[in-house]
């Protein structure tokens, strides 16, 4: 049975997007690990996925039925009977990222480097602006919420204070070097 483009569009968003946060989200509260293991396997295929499709969009859209497919094939993914995104992840994306690994961590260090090279300047020149005070209060908040950026936010506060202190301009400082990572 075929289904009206607009319904299987949206039965697709649902099976690939709306159920899996549902789930991930249960097993982010959940005690044990292997519901976690198998939502974060999902959003890793689903993220090589949903970058190819993107790439293709143009050609993917005039194969016939190709939302009735779609949605199968998310389905199979997504079933805990299948198991089909660890099956994809462990047959291909694994292999890739162990061959691979060596000349793509070098390109995402630097991207990370750079983008936090950004922010740091960036939050350099506001607290020229500003003052340290602002950025005080906005630590301090983000800190009571727990967030991520608090501790970048910290660290790079931190790496200008000391900047500060010995007469470096404060817009000249880098930021704290990232974690080293690696799919070996």
């Amino acid at each position: 049975m075929v289904l009206s483009f607009g319904l299987t569009y949206y039965l697709c968003i649902f099976a690939e997007l709306l159920f899996p946060t549902y789930a991930s989200l249960k097993a982010i509260q959940s005690p044990g690990k292997l519901d976690d293991t198998q939502w974060l396997t999902y959003w890793v295929v689903y993220a090589f996925i949903s970058t190819f499709e993107s790439v293709g969009a143009i050609v993917l859209q005039w194969i016939p039925l190709y939302y009735e497919i779609k949605l199968l094939f998310v389905l199979w993914m997504i079933a805990p009977q299948t198991q089909g995104a660890r099956k994809i992840y462990e047959d291909h994306i694994m292999p890739m990222l162990k061959k691979y690994g060596d000349k793509i961590d070098p390109i995402f260090s630097r991207a990370e480097q750079a983008l936090e090279s950004q922010y740091v300047n960036h939050l350099a020149k506001y607290v020229d602006k500003h003052g340290p005070a602002v950025l005080d209060q906005a630590l301090a908040q983000a800190q009571k919420h727990g967030t991520v950026v608090a501790g970048m936010a910290q660290a790079a506060y931190q790496e200008q204070l000391k900047k500060a202190a010995s007469g470096t301009p404060s817009g000249s400082f880098t930021a704290p070097a990232a974690p080293a990572s690696g799919f070996h």
